[in-house]
């Protein structure tokens, strides 16, 4: 059976450290770290970006050269989002992939930046002030054929993308009113509470800390009691194939030969479900990854 897996690279993070390890950097050129929880659920849209990363610390639990347990889990942490400014309970949070995220991708080439957001809000605020200087004359027949003229005028088709959302004085005025293209363009980025109720899962029952299981590393530790048959976390998943994990390749995406007894599987192999038989790996993009194996008990 055919079906589209998820690419790794598209939740990785280049981070601002130079603690990688340095044997996979000298055999591909390269490393990244992949923020689990909500580093990977967050969305991003340009124009709307609401959010911010914070480097990760390298804070290792371990001493490499002496604990069994080191190379199972990752030495960085702490790896944190903050807010750009105030948001409202039920709004999404996006945050900025970065340009080049976007230039490997040509499937959303027509997907409008910030500065195209920004030159339609130039050009909605030039309408609104002939509107107002003009009140009484500015008819329907002279909106339209302003609007004609501008969109004669913008080169630039990601711009045009959002441009074509105008078509009435009211749209102008809509636009203005919810502060600005990126924010009255479709679609709708929150929910209500009442709907948060209905639909929404908790996520914040389990917390990381340190794992008193000696070389367990981090573990998944609960904020408030729960009762038998309670649900402790739900997880979205993503997936990838096995050898996405398992292989290395350079930057340009050639598989490498590695050499004798070099352990290829990332640290992320130690936090995926799968089945021997299959190719398919499944991987909790929340805080269900902090969860330790407890055996048959």
């Amino acid at each position: 059976m055919d079906f589209d897996v998820g690419d790794v690279s598209d939740y990785l993070w280049t981070m601002r450290h130079n603690f990688t390890d340095a044997a996979v950097r000298s055999l591909t050129g390269r490393a990244a770290d992949l923020a689990g929880g909500s580093g990977a659920m967050i969305n991003t849209y340009p124009g709307r970006n609401n959010v911010i990363p914070k480097d990760s610390r390298h804070a290792p639990l371990f001493d490499r050269a002496a604990d069994p347990g080191a190379g199972a889990i990752t030495d960085f942490g702490h790896f944190t989002i903050v807010t750009k400014g105030p948001l409202a309970a039920g709004e999404e949070v996006f945050l900025d992939y970065g340009a080049s995220w976007f230039a490997m991708r040509p499937q959303y080439d027509g997907l409008p930046f910030k500065e195209n957001y920004e030159m339609v809000d130039k050009i909605v605020a030039s309408l609104l002030a002939v509107a107002a200087k003009e009140t009484g004359t500015f008819t329907d027949e002279r909106f339209r054929k302003m609007l004609a003229l501008c969109e004669s005028i913008i080169t630039a088709k990601k711009t045009a993308n959002v441009f074509q959302n105008i078509h009435t004085v009211r749209d102008i005025h809509q636009t203005v009113r919810k502060g600005g293209s990126a924010l009255s363009s479709p679609p709708e980025s929150s929910r209500s509470l009442a709907w948060l109720e209905e639909n929404g899962r908790c996520i914040d029952h389990i917390y990381a800390a340190p794992s008193p299981i000696p070389q367990a590393g981090r573990g998944a530790f609960l904020r408030r009691k729960r009762s038998a048959g309670d649900v402790v976390i739900s997880a979205p998943l993503m997936f990838f194939t096995r050898s996405q994990l398992t292989n290395l390749h350079d930057p340009q995406g050639v598989l490498h030969d590695l050499p004798p007894g070099f352990e290829s599987r990332q640290i992320l192999f130690n936090y995926v479900f799968g089945h021997p038989r299959s190719s398919l790996l499944l991987y909790p993009a929340d805080a269900a990854i902090l969860i330790n194996h407890a055996g048959t008990g």
